[in-house]
């Protein structure tokens, strides 16, 4: 499965937005729809058996918004994740590599607790 996932609503299921007498369609509005992140071992945006057995009738398991609500957020953020992680960073994770935990071996941590 693709990590974005995301249902597009039909357009007869979209209500207009905006006061009854000046209600009209907004390309906004036309990407309502579902969507989820699919990270192989868990799904981002899936709500949990809890809140689907409340008082709030939920048609689906995940968010329910513009999907373009989501594409300009992970868009916003591109700018500062592109950069690459500096030379000088895996340098000092290599020195001081007795900071990570050995999960395996939880006799390692000073602690005992891994």
């Amino acid at each position: 499965m693709a990590l974005i996932n995301f249902k597009i609503r039909h357009p007869d299921n979209i209500f207009p937005w905006g006061d009854q007498s000046d209600a009209r369609m907004h390309w906004f509005g036309l990407t309502d729809g579902e969507y989820w992140l699919d990270l192989n071992k868990t799904t981002l945006y899936e709500y949990t058996n809890e809140i689907l057995a409340g008082e709030e009738v939920n048609n689906t398991n995940h968010v329910e918004y513009q999907i373009v609500r989501l594409i300009e957020d992970w868009t916003s953020i591109f700018d500062a994740i592109v950069e690459p992680v500096p030379d000088a960073f895996y340098a000092i994770a290599r020195e001081n590599s007795y900071l990570y935990v050995n999960t395996r071996d939880r006799a390692s941590c000073p602690n005992g607790n891994g």
